[in-house]
């Protein structure tokens, strides 16, 4: 480094050089590892009060292909619902005030029984309360692991046939 007044300072950085090519990628690693599956688009409900959180789950649901709809508390969802075109699933948060995810499940279950909802909690003594048919997701999850829970409430095989059902329809 050389430093003179009124001149100002000149800082060199000496860095290895890098290779020519990067090491070679296994394609078959990097399909597996990509959180992205070939899927029929979901429409998702996602409930949180937590602003922060709700907007991450979106971006999350967006970067899958799907569409997520925002609500910021049970009864938002339950207007959302009742309202709005269908909705595939629902991802709600467990500790909201007023009405907790898993009274939220409760209602849903009682107007449209056939709705997945999946539990997203950071608390562990959820677990007691929870029934054991109701899909959980511990927070903070990660995309990976948010796929793998869509994945097992709306299995890829059912959501790509009832699309070509309703494709050969039209």
């Amino acid at each position: 480094m050389r430093s003179r007044k009124g001149e100002g300072t000149t800082a060199e950085l000496w860095l290895p050089a890098a290779e020519k090519h990067g090491p070679a990628v296994d394609q078959s690693k990097r399909e597996n590892g990509d959180v992205r599956v070939a899927r029929v688009p979901l429409v998702v409900l996602a409930v949180d009060d937590d602003g922060l959180v709700l907007t991450n789950t979106l971006a999350m649901l967006d970067d899958l292909g799907h569409t997520g709809i925002a609500a910021s508390s049970g009864k938002d969802a339950l207007e959302i619902l009742r309202h709005q075109n269908p909705v595939d699933v629902v991802i709600t948060d467990y500790a909201m005030p007023h009405m907790t995810g898993l009274q939220l499940a409760d209602a849903i279950k009682k107007e449209w029984p056939e709705l997945p909802v999946i539990i997203a909690t950071g608390f562990a003594e959820m677990q007691s309360e929870v029934q054991p048919v109701v899909p959980r997701l511990a927070k903070p999850f990660t995309e990976a692991e948010l796929v793998q829970e869509l994945e097992y409430i709306v299995p890829r095989e059912e959501t790509v046939e009832a699309a070509e059902a309703g494709a050969s329809s039209i």
